[in-house]
This record gives structure tokens, sequence and C-alpha cells, in this order.
């Protein structure tokens, strides 16, 4: 998953929602050294396409991404959405974040 976020395949996502909470803890996996999610990565990379867009939205809406999970740098992915100047993106998250 966190591969899929990085280069930006969105159209590997999808499928039925009943499916997703076997994958919960594998997309809030914190698997780098800064503690970044599957969704801080797709905040970073931002709206550099609309793929990303797509991937944020899909992790947050049907792939039990939790936007309230901070990083090493106590950073939400809302956050770093919002330092990225990735504005589509933090609009998505506002709805979705408790932490802010």
């Amino acid at each position: 998953v966190h591969w899929l976020v990085t280069t930006g395949c969105a159209t590997s996502f999808g499928g039925d929602d009943d499916d997703n909470d076997n994958h919960h803890n594998f997309i809030n996996a914190q698997t780098n050294i800064w503690g970044d999610t599957a969704l801080h990565k797709a905040c970073i990379r931002g709206t550099a396409s609309k793929n990303h867009l797509k991937i944020a939205t899909w992790l947050v809406d049907h792939g039990g991404a939790d936007a309230d999970i901070l990083n090493n740098k106590n950073q939400t992915a809302l956050d770093i959405a919002t330092e990225m100047g990735h504005k589509e993106v933090a609009e998505h998250l506002r709805a979705h974040t408790l932490v802010s």
C-alpha cells in the first residue's frame, strides 16, 4: 500500500469495503523513519498528480486510514497537506481529522 501511495497508483485501490477491516492496521502502519503512514505519504505528494488526491480520499473514505495519527514530527496528514499547499487534499481531510 505504501509503495502504491508513493508512486501514485490510484488505480490499484478500490474494491469492496467488506475487505477493508483486514487492512486498517497495515494502512495505518508507520513504516519509515519519520513515522509516516500511507495517508501522510499521500499528503506529502498531494496534488502532484490527481492520483494522490484520489489516493488520500480513498484511504480516508474506504481504506480505514486514521487521519489523526501523528508522525514523529507531531504532524497529522492534514498538517502536512496544509504545509505543502495541497488545498484539495487538506479540504477533504478537515472533515475527517479530530486533532488540529
